[in-house]
């Protein structure tokens, strides 16, 4: 077993995804910035549909998995919640989709993701930021 580099674990932030046939992960409203705008007079909370997707790139073995998510200056919203085993193959890529519908936006600010692998973290954010003037939401 050898656990990932810290440079070999890719964390994508969408609206949804979905594990395909042959290892192909369908993404949909992908944040490539991590970051949600919202009017800046938005009331929290907001729930918005959330998934978590990381990519294993290196690394091999079985692994026990567990995700926690740190709002800004707020409880933590998830707090080592357990995942599914994980099997990361020397050959192909590993992934771990993780979809939180909904998942409450608590205020403007940093959110930090924390996925740990048999007891080695992963720190990857994500930020709900006020929307510049005159952004349009549809």
């Amino acid at each position: 077993m050898q656990l990932p580099s810290d440079a070999g674990v890719q964390f994508i932030l969408c609206e949804a995804a979905r594990e395909e046939k042959g290892g192909k992960i369908t993404l949909l409203g992908v944040y490539p910035d991590r970051k949600l705008l919202l009017p800046p007079e938005t009331k929290f909370p907001v729930p918005m549909q959330l998934a978590f997707v990381f990519f294993l790139l290196d690394g091999e073995g079985p692994f026990n998995g567990t995700l926690s998510v740190n709002p800004p200056n707020g409880e933590p919203m998830l707090t080592d919640a357990a995942l599914p085993n994980i099997l990361k193959t020397p050959d192909s890529a590993g992934t771990i989709v993780i979809g939180v519908a909904p998942f409450p936006i608590i205020g403007f600010g940093r959110n930090e993701v924390v996925l740990a692998l048999d007891g080695q973290q992963y720190h990857r954010y994500f930020f709900a930021v006020a929307a510049p003037p005159g952004t349009v939401f549809s």
